[in-house]
């Protein structure tokens, strides 16, 4: 960074800067600090936790943070989600969601389902496999030789651009998911490993809810095809829509989903990727692995971190807060999310 500003201290969502100037941290950095800055008890569950077992590797063992985290998130299956892989960020999440897809449908005898769809005006991530899903052409352009081929986008459900007048939510949503088809098809049936979409598009096109319905019609056609549905949830997620995931709204569950930014409300660097028992039940009867293995992976310390904060979440009534302060701001069009 050139001619950066440096933070010095922080104490809840006020960061004193280096020349005694007081900035408030109303979008909690970039959409991150869920509980806000300095909060003692996760300062403390990481300090605990750093003098016991500051880090190990996990290609052999495994950490008490990591699987109490674990079971918080999938130990009650929401969704039909069962198991939990925890990484660093969330481009590295949606990385190793990308790749679980591909294994997946590998396990299965599926080989060539390689391609993947994703929407225009879409955000996953910095690594070359999640720009390659990114809908954004200024955030691909200096990159397009390195990406992925078997990628391809389609419009996101962004009713106040593309809904057109007269059609109703139920229409639009439909028209939405007929496009998903249409290009199935035209990638072939066969060839379509999964449909990525963020559940509430992100800063990249402005916090954009779906219309009612959207994600059931596209979960259809996704079964139809036999397509996994991938829900990136890293910035909508961990309870910012007043539930902890946003697919809760609608009731569709993801094959797979990622998580980051709120999931330990940045006091250590953490994401992770949700899984299907669906998914898993194929790995399990095949290699019996995921091939993923990273050097932070289930980090101690930040799994810590993110169980101290999830814990807040319940004691403090963050999630529900979420949803009372929802209504008091959000304008009354926006019933659904």
């Amino acid at each position: 960074m050139m001619g950066g500003k440096y933070g010095l201290s922080s104490s809840l969502s006020n960061l004193p800067a280096k020349h005694r100037l007081k900035i408030l941290d109303a979008c909690a950095g970039a959409a991150v600090a869920s509980i806000g800055h300095g909060d003692q008890r996760v300062v403390a569950a990481v300090t605990k936790q750093m003098t016991q077992l500051s880090y190990h590797h996990t290609s052999r063992l495994t950490n008490r943070a990591a699987e109490a985290l674990a079971h918080k998130l999938v130990g009650h299956r929401p969704g039909g989600l069962s198991h939990a892989v925890f990484l660093s960020s969330g481009s590295e999440a949606n990385e190793s969601a990308i790749k679980l897809a591909r294994q997946y449908w590998v396990e299965v005898g599926e080989p060539e389902r390689v391609h993947i769809i994703s929407r225009n005006g879409s955000y996953h991530g910095n690594s070359i496999g999640c720009v390659s899903l990114t809908g954004i052409p200024n955030r691909r352009k200096h990159f397009l030789p390195l990406l992925m081929p078997h990628t391809s986008q389609i419009s996101p459900c962004y009713s106040y651009r593309y809904q057109k007048e007269g059609e109703s939510d139920a229409e639009y949503a439909e028209r939405c998911a007929a496009e998903l088809e249409q290009e199935i098809l035209r990638v072939g049936e066969g060839k379509v490993a999964a449909f990525y979409a963020e559940t509430i598009v992100g800063a990249s096109a402005g916090n954009i809810v779906p219309v009612p319905g959207y994600f059931e019609a596209i979960r259809r056609v996704c079964d139809k095809y036999g397509v996994l549905l991938v829900l990136d949830e890293v910035m909508c997620g961990m309870g910012r829509t007043g539930k902890m995931h946003c697919w809760e709204w609608e009731g569709v569950t993801p094959d797979i989903q990622t998580i980051g930014k709120g999931l330990n409300g940045g006091y250590q660097a953490l994401s992770a990727v949700l899984i299907s028992e669906k998914v898993i039940a194929v790995l399990r009867n095949g290699s019996g692995s995921f091939t993923n293995g990273q050097t932070f992976q289930s980090h101690p310390s930040a799994a810590a971190a993110g169980l101290a904060v999830q814990t807040i979440f319940e004691s403090d009534n963050v999630i529900e807060n979420c949803a009372k302060r929802g209504k008091e701001v959000r304008p009354p069009s926006y019933s659904t999310y």
